[in-house]
Parts: C-alpha cells; sequence; structure tokens
C-alpha cells in the first residue's frame, strides 16, 4: 500500500473544489477587499501599509490558486 498524500486544491478541474480550498480562496477575496477598505478609509501610514500589502497578498494567492486550477493561464 502507497504512501496517502494529502491533496488540498483538486488541480485541473475548475468547478471541482474542496471545502479547504473554497474556504482558503473566500479570505484571500475578503483579505483583499478589506485591504482596499482600509487603504481607501485610514490615512495613517501603518494603516496604508497594511492595506497595501493585504491587498497584494491576496492577489499572488488568488493567481497561485488560479495557475494550480488551470496551469496554462496567461501563458
Amino acid at each position: 500500500m502507497g504512501a496517502v498524500r494529502p491533496v488540498v486544491v483538486l488541480p485541473g478541474r475548475v468547478n471541482g473544489k474542496y471545502i479547504i480550498e473554497r474556504l482558503s480562496s473566500e479570505f484571500m477575496f475578503v483579505l483583499g477587499g478589506l485591504g482596499i477598505v482600509v487603504m481607501d478609509r485610514n490615512h495613517a501610514r501603518s494603516l496604508a501599509s497594511f492595506g497595501i500589502s493585504a491587498t497584494v497578498i491576496a492577489y499572488i494567492m488568488s493567481m497561485l490558486f488560479i495557475r494550480i486550477k488551470i496551469p496554462a493561464y496567461l501563458r
């Protein structure tokens, strides 16, 4: 019997999702939206840097999810 490897993201199937994949992608969308709201509402330097970093992290992670799901996306 071979070793069992846990899989979080279901690669190659756009409509097929696991629960953890759905929750983590929803969290990235919420993080990106929260970053934009924080950048819009606050003028403090520390909060603006949090907003920028949250938006950038959410974008990078969302693109990572898309590239796992669709390997030839934007290439």
